[in-house]
Order: structure tokens, then C-alpha cells, then sequence
């Protein structure tokens, strides 16, 4: 596979910088399983093999360009402890 396109629904959609975010809202119930689910993607994936993220909400952050690109390396630069 090379060049790898990831369809995330409204489980990856970019922020307010255009970095992919999980999306947490006041009824996310699994939201550890969310962060759970980043770090299979990052284990499954390299960089060649997941260039592209299409997300299915706030697409205006990501100014009309309709995917996420450098999509693994964006993936691997989110603290996930953090969020």
C-alpha cells in the first residue's frame, strides 16, 4: 500500500489549526477507546502507508482542501496524554 487514504467519519476531524483531533464531546462515551484506536493506527501504519486523512465534520478547518495531509506524521505529533 502506498499513499494510503484514511476515512475517519467524525472520529478524526481537524482542529481549529487543521491538526487531526478525536472528537470529544459532552456525550463521548468512548473516549478511551478513541485514544486507543490512535495508537493502532500508529502501529499499523508508516508514514507511506497513511498519507491522507478524510474527515466527516469541521472541514472548514481545513480551508476548502477536503483532507488532512501528512496525515501519519500529524498522527504521531498529538500528545495523546495530553488530550
Amino acid at each position: 500500500m502506498s499513499g494510503g487514504i484514511l476515512f475517519s467519519g467524525r472520529h478524526l476531524v481537524p482542529n481549529r489549526e487543521g491538526e487531526p483531533a478525536p472528537l470529544r464531546t459532552s456525550k463521548t462515551f468512548h473516549w478511551h477507546r478513541q485514544i486507543k484506536s490512535i495508537k493502532s493506527l500508529l502501529d499499523t501504519f508508516t508514514p507511506q502507508t497513511l498519507q491522507y486523512i478524510c474527515p466527516g465534520a469541521n472541514t472548514g478547518f481545513i480551508r476548502g482542501k477536503g483532507v488532512i495531509d501528512n496525515a501519519y506524521n500529524r498522527l504521531a505529533n498529538l500528545d495523546l496524554a495530553e488530550l
